[in-house]
């Protein structure tokens, strides 16, 4: 027994362990606070946010990451991390138009209130920018056995979401638990941004568009096997909320959303 106790593996999964479990009991412990704050129409439109986030940011590099911790060199790991930037940011724009063009249409499909959440697409873009940078900094810090920094992200982004939504509330800030929910994930991504900064600068010196290239190609499955599935399985996870908003609108949305939380 004390040498699984003393192993790496436990001391590393102790690690993740700890960090996720303080990264639920964070918002969980803080709902008396906000339910005092905010009315069941903004949870459910917040309730609406983290769901759809939820769906789009799980293929936001089109789930090359997964190639970071597998890659047998770390040039090839270096590579795939860049892509999997350049990926995200591209999808980021691409996202802005789409909302841009169709925001009168999915306030109506989702049954929002504009008054609500006034600037529910305009966060989305900025949450899916920013989480999907996590994901990808996450598989780095996995192929280096970097646990402490993935827990610590968790951590940072929980307390961070959650102390901006408590403070946005207080100063009656439009759509804050959305507001607050985007800065959190912001603050995690500079965080895990800065742990990871030694691999962008020691990819600038090697950088290589044909490298790259090749690094997509060998890996290419994950995009098309990969993705799609991920996505699917995250919108069946969705479904019953997009289902109560459009049926039987925030307030109801809002109270499944915190029963669906906790």
């Amino acid at each position: 027994m004390s040498t699984i106790l003393k192993s790496s593996t436990f001391k590393n999964l102790s690690k993740l362990v700890s960090g996720t479990v303080v990264a639920q009991v964070i918002p969980v412990a803080s709902m008396p606070l906000l339910t005092r704050i905010f009315d069941p129409q903004d949870f459910g439109a917040f309730s609406l946010f983290v769901g759809i986030s939820s769906i789009i940011i799980v293929a936001a590099s089109l789930r090359f990451e997964l190639a970071i911790p597998q890659a047998k060199e770390v040039l090839i790991a270096e590579r795939i991390f860049v892509l999997c930037i350049l990926i995200v940011l591209v999808l980021s724009c691409v996202l802005y138009l789409s909302f841009t063009f169709a925001e009168h249409q999915l306030f109506s499909i989702l049954n929002l209130n504009r008054e609500v959440a006034p600037n529910f697409f305009n966060f989305l873009v900025p949450t899916f920018l920013c989480s999907g940078i996590m994901q990808i900094c996450i598989a780095r810090s996995i192929r280096l056995s970097d646990f402490s920094g993935v827990a610590m992200g968790k951590i940072v982004v929980s307390t961070g979401y959650i102390v901006c939504q408590l403070l946005f509330g207080i100063l009656l800030v439009p759509g804050a638990l959305l507001f607050g929910y985007a800065s959190g994930q912001l603050l995690g991504c500079i965080y895990l941004l800065l742990r990871s900064s030694e691999w962008l600068k020691s990819f600038g010196r090697k950088a290589s568009f044909v490298g790259i290239r090749n690094s997509a190609i060998e890996y290419k499955n994950l995009p098309i096997y990969s993705a799609p599935g991920a996505m699917i399985d995250a919108f069946c996870s969705t479904l019953p909320l997009l289902v109560v908003s459009s049926v039987y609108g925030l307030t109801t949305a809002g109270m499944f959303g915190m029963a669906f939380r906790i």
